[in-house]
């Protein structure tokens, strides 16, 4: 059900989603939909320079980045289904990493 203000408090009703390489983030309302698009690509970027810095590597994790952002943005719940429709919440999911791949020269 939604609230007069627009707002899902239940997110498996939710209609506001947004799906990014196979995962779909659930969201409470539009507001948080919005935000988490107008922000995705500089958090992106922000991410990926940190733990660059951090580690002195090249570290390009979009994933990652994506689900702390998200993280960030809901504030009334946590919740991601993976292509499988399995459904993730923060207490069950686990970001495995990538495998190092060569990277190209003019990077």
């Amino acid at each position: 059900m939604i609230s007069r203000r627009g707002i899902c408090y239940d997110l498996n009703l939710s209609d506001y989603r947004e799906t990014i390489n196979g995962i779909t983030y659930v969201f409470s309302s539009q507001n948080h939909l919005d935000k988490f698009k107008r922000n995705l690509n500089k958090h992106r970027e922000t991410i990926n320079t940190s733990l660059s810095k951090r580690f002195n590597l090249t570290i390009d994790v979009p994933q990652l980045a994506d689900v702390v952002l998200y993280k960030k943005i809901e504030t009334r719940g946590f919740l991601i289904v993976t292509d499988e429709g399995i459904k993730l919440c923060q207490n069950n999911i686990l970001y495995g990493g990538e495998n190092p791949t060569l990277k190209r020269l003019n990077e």
